[in-house]
């Protein structure tokens, strides 16, 4: 009898995580079919997005694999390294669940990312050996991804292997090309992994980022990923909106003046609706206030305020301290600011320094702009380290420090600000050796005081 009751138990448990999973998936549809209705709704500002938020998160500690992973990719699309890490801990949690797919997600997340990388390195040790490229296609391509994220982790007589099993399994949305350059460069086949890299650059935003980086091994590398843009150009039509925007990301990193071909590069992203190309145009445009007009600007700005309100309050407040139109309304800014800092955005603490650090509000104060761009470096936002390197080495009203702008820019760096590499390249060639040593050592200091498992 006393059996009989324990079998019923058993039974009535899985019947009761049956109906709890069976509901959590239904669950999960719901929230999948609003965000393909509103794909940045994760990212609001409102009561709805906080029940949003708050469901999916409930799913995910519930423990539903597909919600983690859901959950996982929210987080890896914002450039917050906070979000970035929290991405990695519930794509390690969808690999725990069952989803073989998910250390290849993270894999991709990490790969630009130096020391979110570094950290997550152990992770990837670990569980390479149980991936099992025979197993599934997910395990495969994970192994694929750790490889191409971690070519130290690779073993170059597998990589070809790897490759072949890939090219015979994979049916739709295939990367052959990129790996197949990886798997060419690890093997020394250097002009089979240029030629592949090339191809990869044609097909996906990636594949541009891999080239690209191929190319550091070269002194011209601008030279030479500015011809290969513009032998791209004649059939830029025909390129997804991924391919288009990191095209011109690119070429903005590296022309660091007006370019004509940047700003075609920009619109044909806008055009095709490339995620944050409207955007990633204003920036541009109030990057380069010469080249364009106060009214041109803001009318952009107007344009994106519905589908991006948060940005729109932080790029108008940009405008209206940009010097250069003499349109200037720092006060008006200053509210702006205020009030999103008030509701809990980081990003307000960089607005707010750049009014400090311009006079905008009275005298030039750069220690009060130090410090609020201190907070959102708290909150492991790059931009903010490279402003306050900018300070060290151009700010007005202090004494520049060239071995502090170099510090605070290799942290800006390693933590993805590609636009703080022309700062380390050039405070790196103007160092002494004793000087180089002492920056170093500022350095580490930084990573000391900003450790990235503090950053919220």
């Amino acid at each position: 009898m006393a059996h009989t009751g324990t079998l019923l138990l058993k039974c009535l448990s899985v019947l009761l995580f049956s109906l709890a999973t069976s509901t959590a998936t239904a669950g999960l549809s719901g929230l999948r079919y609003q965000l393909s209705l509103e794909p940045g709704k994760f990212w609001e500002v409102s009561a709805d997005a906080d029940q949003f938020r708050k469901s999916l998160r409930g799913l995910a500690e519930f423990g539903v694999a597909d919600a983690q992973m859901l959950l996982a990719d929210q987080f890896a699309s914002s450039g917050r390294f906070a979000h970035l890490r929290q991405s990695a801990h519930w794509y390690q949690e969808a690999y725990a669940n069952g989803r073989t797919d998910a250390p290849g997600a993270l894999a991709r997340v990490v790969s630009r990312k130096p020391l979110l990388s570094a950290e997550l390195l152990p992770y990837f040790r670990g569980i390479v050996p149980s991936l099992s490229p025979e197993q599934d296609f997910d395990s495969l391509l994970s192994l694929l991804e750790i490889q191409f994220s971690y070519p130290e982790l690779a073993d170059a007589a597998r990589a070809d292997r790897l490759l072949k099993l890939y090219k015979r399994a994979c049916i739709n949305t295939c990367f052959h090309d990129l790996f197949g350059a990886r798997a060419a460069e690890l093997n020394n086949r250097d002009e089979d992994a240029r030629r592949l890299y090339r191809q990869a650059a044609r097909s996906s935003g990636r594949g541009v980022n891999a080239y690209f980086d191929f190319l550091e091994r070269y002194e011209d590398r601008d030279s030479r990923f500015n011809a290969f843009s513009d032998q791209l150009s004649d059939s830029a039509e025909a390129l997804s909106p991924d391919v288009i925007q990191s095209v011109a990301g690119k070429l903005q990193s590296i022309n660091s003046d007006f370019s004509p071909a940047v700003l075609a590069w920009l619109d044909l992203a806008v055009e095709k609706g490339a995620p944050n190309a409207a955007i990633n145009r204003i920036e541009y445009m109030l990057g380069l206030p010469e080249s364009f007009s106060f009214d041109q600007t803001e009318q952009r700005i107007t344009a994106v305020a519905t589908s991006f309100p948060t940005e729109a309050k932080l790029l108008r407040a940009q405008l209206l301290t940009t010097r250069a139109w003499k349109r200037l309304d720092p006060f008006t800014a200053y509210d702006l600011l205020k009030d999103l800092q008030s509701r809990g955005v980081t990003e307000a603490h960089v607005g707010l320094g750049d009014l400090y650090s311009m006079g905008g509000l009275d005298e030039v104060d750069q220690f009060q702009a130090i410090e609020e761009y201190k907070k959102a470096a708290k909150k492991g936002y790059a931009s903010a380290f490279y402003k306050i390197a900018s300070i060290y080495r151009f700010g007005r009203s202090m004494c520049n420090d060239a071995l502090l702008s170099h510090a605070y820019s290799r942290m800006a760096l390693m933590l993805g600000e590609d636009k703080a590499e022309e700062f380390v390249q050039t405070l790196s060639a103007e160092l002494s050796p004793a000087q180089a040593s002492q920056a170093d050592h500022l350095y580490r200091d930084l990573i000391a005081a900003y450790p990235i498992k503090g950053f919220e």
